[in-house]
């Protein structure tokens, strides 16, 4: 049930205001990703949300590879990435760059 409560999280982030804040206080309040992932998760709770600070870390590394676009490749040396990652939706990808 926690990856599905995360990805339905990270979709249902764009679509209420009030999820986002929660996001934005995170980013502001804490310096380091296991504070602020402990607090969305204990902040999701309330809103019906079932995932710890724990499997947010773990997808968030299944993610971390996808975060970068093709602007952020073409800028390191070397050239840019041709791998596509069909699970990486935009969402998910805004998500996790709104709380590094």
């Amino acid at each position: 049930m926690s990856r599905e409560g995360i990805n339905k999280f990270i979709l249902d982030v764009s679509k209420n205001p009030k999820l986002s804040k929660i996001l934005k206080k995170a980013k502001q309040s804490f310096a380091s990703n296991e504070e602020r992932f402990e607090y969305i998760s204990e902040e999701a709770k309330k809103y019906g949300y079932d995932f710890t600070a724990s499997d947010m870390i773990l997808e968030m590394g299944k993610h971390s590879g996808s975060l970068l676009d093709d602007d952020d490749l073409s800028n390191v040396a070397g050239g840019k990435s041709m791998r596509v990652n069909p699970s990486a939706t935009d969402e998910a990808k805004k998500f996790w760059k709104l709380i590094r």
